[in-house]
């Protein structure tokens, strides 16, 4: 069994209309890969646009040029994958 990348993640991407994926990431991944990922793990294909979406965590909307470390995402973190129109009120 090779051994355990401690760089990698399991993160659980929630989306507006309250549904859940894990999504696995690298924590050196900028949040706008991330960002792609849950799209495509929640919505499936086609994926919706990322330029229309934004990643909320602990109540504040991330920049997408950040890492996943960066950002303050662990293993275990919940993201909310959300609508701009949304996450922007």
């Amino acid at each position: 069994m090779p051994p355990k990348n401690d760089n990698n993640i399991t993160l659980t991407a929630a989306g507006a209309e309250g549904d859940t994926a894990p999504i696995k990431v690298n924590v050196h991944q900028h949040l706008s890969q991330v960002l792609r990922e849950a799209l495509k793990e929640l919505y499936g294909s086609p994926t919706p646009d990322p330029a229309e979406y934004d990643i909320v965590f602990g109540g504040a909307t991330l920049d997408l040029d950040k890492t996943a470390e960066d950002a303050g995402l662990v293993d275990g973190s919940e993201i909310a994958v959300l609508p701009k129109d949304v996450s922007r009120g």
